[in-house]
């Protein structure tokens, strides 16, 4: 890891600032930021954008009061099964990845409000997107859907008020 990256990553252990940003950094692993999530549990905004992230390590869910993860323009295939477990998130941005699908257990993100999947590979919404209760903008737009899950309209009942699925 570059020792500006070091330098950021550490100054944020000690000044326990929100949010860390980290676009930019041509960061390709988690491990190059934090071998120990569990010193960087006071964050509640991570970004990485803009680097060339292939994978999100399961540490990351050691961030519980994570509520904002932007990894939007990285090369991430999946996601951890265990994403999930990061309880506080209400924004996800995911745009410009190579991902095909979303982890089983993905639907448990309770409080997520944000989720952006623009320009991904993915084939597939699992139905249980609908048990989503508080999603209020859901971006598909530029995936390769040839079908939506007969449940989306369920989440049209609830918050939901911004629903892009063009480019399919």
């Amino acid at each position: 890891m570059s020792s500006n990256v070091t330098k950021i990553v550490e100054e944020n252990k000690k000044s326990r600032h929100y949010s860390l940003s980290l676009s930019d950094k041509s960061i390709t692993q988690l491990t190059q930021i934090s071998s120990d999530f569990s010193q960087l549990q006071h964050l509640s905004e991570l970004i990485l954008a803009h680097n060339g992230l292939k994978q999100l390590a399961a540490s990351i869910t050691n961030l519980k009061n994570l509520k904002l993860l932007n990894c939007f323009n990285n090369e991430l295939v999946e996601l951890p099964g265990n994403l999930s477990e990061l309880q506080e998130l209400s924004n996800l941005n995911l745009g410009m990845n190579k991902l095909q699908r979303l982890p089983n257990s993905f639907h448990k993100l309770a409080k997520l409000e944000i989720l952006d999947l623009t320009d991904n590979e993915i084939t597939l919404i699992p139905p249980e997107i609908a048990l989503m209760d508080n999603l209020t903008e859901l971006h598909l737009q530029g995936n390769l859907l040839s079908l939506l899950p007969p449940q989306l309209p369920v989440l049209v009942g609830k918050k939901l008020k911004i629903l892009r699925v063009e480019r399919n």
